[in-house]
């Protein structure tokens, strides 16, 4: 059989909400069938054909006592579920905005975007963005395809603080500083790649995360984190793209 007669005949078990149900109740604890039925509301013949495919799937099991659980596969399919979640409940912003420039080792933190907010607006974002910025108090970092020139101040405050601030801003935009330019922000803070692809700005406290339009452009619309888990998801996106970016040379 075809790779993608297999993933169809997949999709095609997992095209069920009891089924999806009955997987991922599964995949915490094993149930007994009378109390599967009676938990998400169907007969237990129902469920019992329901548990019947997805044990011909081996997404579940029965063990020696008659319980029903998750086999690992199902375990590693109920853990994928939140990401084509996030995806298809954001199915109109994702038709509109690329995102290939994220690495794929991080598509799995789409599966921590449970708790999130949707800026559609450009002076949404960039409010967001200052506030961010004005209430950081351990670190701030920045990738953009533009200074926003109303936190330039709050970002010189933070680094004569000694907070850890890092940017990082396509080559075009950037000119390296003399020596002599006591500007707070000076080239060590700063890091430079050809072309953004992914706006970011993390703090403690919270994230902006926005992808680019198909064709490149920024409209900055995308989503407001506040969950930790979110914000240490996107620490690690952004440091992935530091250590990839180039430092700057001094005039």
């Amino acid at each position: 059989m075809a790779r993608l007669d297999i993933v169809a005949s997949l999709l095609f078990e997992l095209a069920s909400e009891p089924r999806l149900e009955l997987l991922s109740r599964l995949s915490q604890e094993p149930t007994r069938l009378s109390l599967l039925a009676k938990e998400i509301g169907i007969t237990i013949q129902e469920t019992s054909r329901h548990l019947g495919r997805l044990c011909d799937s081996l997404l579940a099991t029965k063990n020696a006592d008659g319980l029903y659980l998750a086999t690992p596969l199902g375990h590693q399919l109920v853990e994928l579920l939140p990401i084509f979640d996030f995806l298809f409940s954001n199915r109109e912003y994702f038709s509109r905005h690329d995102i290939s420039a994220l690495p794929l080792k991080f598509v799995y933190g789409f599966g921590l975007m449970t708790d999130y907010g949707v800026s559609n607006h450009v002076m949404d974002s960039f409010k967001y963005a200052e506030d961010a910025v004005k209430n950081a108090e351990r670190f701030i970092w920045i990738q953009s395809d533009q200074v926003l020139s109303s936190t330039t101040d709050a970002i010189n405050d933070a680094v004569d603080a000694g907070m850890d601030f890092r940017l990082i801003l396509p080559k075009s935009l950037v000119t390296p500083q003399e020596p002599e330019n006591d500007s707070a922000v000076q080239d060590t803070h700063v890091r430079v790649v050809d072309s953004v692809g992914i706006v970011m700005v993390i703090t403690e406290k919270c994230a902006l995360l926005s992808f680019p339009r198909i064709g490149g452009e920024h409209d900055y619309h995308g989503f407001l984190l506040e969950n930790q888990e979110t914000i240490r998801w996107c620490q690690l996106l952004f440091q992935d793209c530091w250590d990839n970016a180039s430092p700057l040379v001094p005039l």
